[in-house]
Order: C-alpha cells, then structure tokens, then sequence
C-alpha cells in the first residue's frame, strides 16, 4: 500500500484527495508515520478478523496533522468508518490537551515500536545468521542480558526528554536520536548522558533528583511494562548494534523490525481491537 496523504495541502486539496480514496463500505485508519503504510498494515491483518477490511493507511506526517485530519473526517458519516491513532509520547505526563471520541485513540505506550520487542522472535531472527542451533544462539545473543542493561539506561534517558519537554522545550531532545547515547555494541554511552544532562542543569537545577522523581512518575502514569514510556524506535536500534556485534553479515534496522512485526506479541494491542470494533459497532 504506498498512498501518500500529505496534510501539508490546503483543506480542499486534502479533500479532494481523501474523496477519491475513501470507502463509505470499509475501514479508513488515520496514523502519524509516513511511508509505515505496510507495517500498519500488517500489524492490522494479525490483529482484525479477516471479515475486516481496511480500505486505506493514511500517514499523516505528525500528531499535529492527524488530529487536522480527525477534524476532516472523523465526525461525518460522509465518509465512512474513519479510525485514528495517535502515538502516546508524553501527552498525559505533560497534560496536553487531548481529542476524545469513539474513533480518535491514543496509543497506552509511546508509539506503535514500543510494543515490537519480543525475544523469541529475535532469537528465530538470529539462528540463521548465526548457523547456530536454538540452544547455541540463545547462549551467544544473551538477549536478557542485553534487556536488562538497556531497559533503566533508555528508561532514565526518556525521563530526560521528558523534564527538557516539560521545563525548556526549546533545547533539542528525543530528536537527538539514540545512537549518539549507544556505544558500538548498542550498550549505554553513559559519557554521551552526562554530557547531556550538563547541558540541562542550569535551566534545571537538582537534576539527578528530578530525573529520579520524573522516572517514578513515568512509571505511576504509563505503567512499568517494558518500554511503556520509552520510544520503541531506541529499544530497535540498540538492539540492532547489539546483534550485529555478534555478525559478520550485518542486519539492518528495517529486516530487524520487519521480523518483529511479524511475530510480536499482538494481544498486547486488543485495546485498540476492543475500541475499533466498539466504533464500528456503534
């Protein structure tokens, strides 16, 4: 599925486009990502019975426009079954003003990534690379090993972002990317965070307090399931550097994620089934 839906047109442009591919008889779902149509996809025909069908992906490009999109066409019946989901980011910590409606969710975790992880799926991924047995691939990926060193560092490091968010916005934070705070094997660069966390000081005084008390809050709020506040896209490219400092033949961030796509855990997304069909029903 590769339609384009660009909210950078003007409203009647953006009409008109969206009239040409909207089916009043099937189901139109809204997302943030552009060009992701084909994982969204995917991840929907795990999820949905195949009696449902999806008509049209329409990538956004960004909350701002998704929520322009909602005003569109999420409250006629013009258009048929329009659904739409917005990724969780740090809106309920930051009490950001949010729509509320039958067809608008929000994601319980940051984005769509940040349920992918899944170890099986990653050890099945590995045991050809490897041309090792389950057992031998097991013991050379050490995946708990890497969980479990990467979970509280990307855990204190979105705590971070989120204080920037909260107290100066205007210096750069989750867009820094995560692989400047990863050493080559996808472990923590702990220099790269303290480098950063000198540069937020002086606008935040008592910080490793306040990085402390803002990870307890993260967790009171979004739950302390892995990587429940903690974009997945990280938790992705860390484990990414990790398992390539295990091969020769090195994996790209795309074949990683595309694997996970295919097998992670979906019941861990009935919530969204439950609100879909809870919409359609009505």
């Amino acid at each position: 599925m590769e339609i384009e839906f660009d909210l950078k047109y003007s409203d009647e442009a953006l009409l008109s486009r969206a009239l040409l591919l909207i089916s009043k008889n099937k189901l139109n779902i809204f997302v943030e990502d552009t060009h992701k149509e084909y994982e969204y996809e995917e991840i929907f025909e795990r999820l949905l019975p195949e009696e449902i069908k999806i008509s049209c992906i329409f990538p956004t490009g960004g909350k701002t426009f998704l929520e322009e999109s909602y005003n569109l066409f999420g409250n006629s019946d013009e258009y048929g079954n329009c659904f739409f989901i917005a990724d969780g980011d740090f809106d309920l910590i930051l009490g950001k003003n949010v729509i509320v409606g039958d067809n608008f969710l929000y994601l319980r975790r940051y984005n769509i990534e940040s349920y992918l992880l899944h170890k099986e799926t990653t050890l099945q991924f590995m045991r050809p690379k490897l041309r090792k047995t389950y057992a031998e691939t097991k013991e050379i990926v050490d995946y708990d090993n890497w969980i479990n060193t990467i979970t509280p560092f990307l855990e204190r490091l979105f705590a971070l972002h989120c204080l920037v968010q909260m107290y100066c916005p205007e210096i750069k934070n989750v867009a820094r990317g995560v692989e400047r705070f990863l050493d080559k094997r996808g472990y923590p660069n702990v220099s790269m965070f303290e480098a950063y966390k000198k540069e937020i000081i002086e606008f935040i005084p008592d910080l490793d307090t306040k990085i402390e008390q803002m990870l307890l809050r993260l967790k009171e709020v979004y739950g302390s399931e892995l990587s429940s506040f903690v974009c997945g896209k990280c938790y992705i490219s860390s484990l990414k550097m990790f398992l390539n400092s295990k091969l020769t033949k090195k994996i790209s961030y795309n074949d990683l994620k595309a694997a996970l796509i295919s097998s992670f855990d979906i019941s861990q997304l009935n919530y969204v089934k439950d609100k879909l069909f809870a919409y359609i029903a009505s």
